[in-house]
């Protein structure tokens, strides 16, 4: 197998390691736009494994030191197998939890405190179960990573400004504990069954660092049809999810992606279609400094979907005039009558205060929502959330089909 024997390497390698071990996070954010944490994690587990066979295959197979890769796997002792198994079984519990927390808190928030307090107190076990390296150094770095978490939890608490964001960011937090507590344990399972002092000759019965990542691997991928499986039905956030959704590739059955989880018109049942025959058409554009106009006809992005639908215009209006109006207007026309619904989604909390006006309170700002419409208008609720803190889709509603009509919502600073 091949060994690293050049001092100047080594530290290379270490810090591509912290660069990696730093970093595999985003690939998580970035698929996020598209793809549920449950799902992503199993391309980020089978990934491990796949990387662990070709590590074994080729770098666990070159050279004359030590054991090749495969050798080394037919002689380990059953302890030592269990032992590295069971590093990939805690390690996988407390990521799981950790890819969770980043779902709910954000990246830099659930990262730092639960990879910083695996990090903090990895170094309290590890080193005191086998004392190695210069103390001083080692836990002047310990307490640097303890002032980062400090001040990370302290820019978390001023970022949020209250309610749900609030709460479900507290929530991450205490996830993103629970995974680093967990994760300081794994890797002294794992080193118990390496010879880590004598690479080149290893004692028989224990494992190289190659065989031994292997087994690690498929700790962390056999556990996780138990683990993955459990949040995929009992999400920490969003609905539950099934196997098939992985396969299906269609990211637009999600309410935080499809039309249903934005703010825009529902009509006979049906949201918007996808593509670009459904762009819009920008009708008007007045900006002044007392009044901005924005309209857009934006009929074919129901066209396919309600063919009754002959016309729909929105029409944005900010009236600066005293505390500031923002108002949204829907009007419609249909060759026959038809389901008509819009919708607020916000991360605030709501309350009817009328039968057409809500109020909208988030941290010390409220907001009031007049609703003009024909007919009566009814309300209801849903949450929305698969990948980001969840938000409330406030829908609003006109009760019976009609042919034409408009609905208004007037936004303005609540008054005291």
């Amino acid at each position: 197998m091949y060994i690293v024997e050049n001092y100047g390497l080594a530290v290379a390698l270490c810090w591509v390691t912290m660069l990696c071990w730093g970093s595999w996070g985003n690939t998580q954010k970035l698929a996020a736009k598209t793809w549920r944490y449950e799902l992503f994690y199993w391309d980020y587990v089978v990934g491990i494994l796949l990387f662990s066979l070709i590590w074994g295959f080729t770098l666990g197979s070159t050279g004359e030191a030590g054991r090749g890769f495969v050798d080394d796997l037919l002689q380990v002792d059953i302890s030592n197998l269990v032992s590295t198994f069971l590093g990939g079984v805690i390690f996988n519990a407390s990521n799981i939890l950790l890819s969770s927390s980043m779902s709910l808190a954000g990246m830099s928030v659930a990262f730092p405190v639960g990879v910083g307090l695996a990090l903090v107190l990895g170094v309290f076990i590890n080193y005191f179960s086998a004392p190695q390296g210069d103390a001083t150094v080692l836990f002047s770095g310990v307490f640097l990573i303890v002032l980062a978490i400090i001040f990370n939890g302290i820019a978390s608490g001023k970022v949020a400004k209250g309610g749900t964001d609030q709460a479900m960011r507290k929530k991450g937090i205490i996830i993103a504990v629970c995974a680093g507590i967990l994760m300081a344990f794994f890797y002294r399972f794992v080193a118990a069954a390496m010879d880590l002092e004598n690479l080149e000759a290893p004692t028989v019965g224990m494992m190289t660092p190659y065989s031994a990542l292997f087994v690690f691997a498929v700790g962390i991928f056999v556990s996780n049809f138990f683990f993955n499986t459990l949040v995929m039905k009992k999400p920490f956030v969003g609905k539950p999810i099934a196997y098939s959704d992985y396969f299906s590739g269609n990211a637009y059955k999600y309410p935080i992606k499809n039309s249903f989880g934005h703010p825009v018109p529902f009509i006979n049942g049906q949201c918007q279609v996808s593509g670009k025959k459904a762009q819009g058409v920008v009708l008007k554009k007045e900006l002044t400094g007392g009044t901005d106009i924005f309209q857009i006809d934006y009929t074919s992005a129901y066209a396919t979907a309600v063919p009754e639908l002959e016309k729909l215009i929105r029409t944005f209006t900010y009236n600066r005039a005293g505390e500031g109006t923002f108002v949204i207007e829907d009007r419609f026309e249909a060759v026959s009558g038809i389901s008509f619904e819009t919708a607020i989604t916000t991360r605030a909390d709501w309350k009817m205060i009328g039968n057409n006006r809500l109020e909208l309170v988030l941290g010390g700002e409220k907001m009031t929502v007049d609703i003009e419409a024909p007919g009566v208008v009814e309300f209801d609720s849903e949450t929305v959330e698969v990948n980001s803190p969840a938000y409330t889709r406030i829908g609003i509603r006109l009760k019976k089909p009609l042919q034409s009509g408009s609905v208004r919502l007037i936004m303005y600073p609540s008054r005291p």
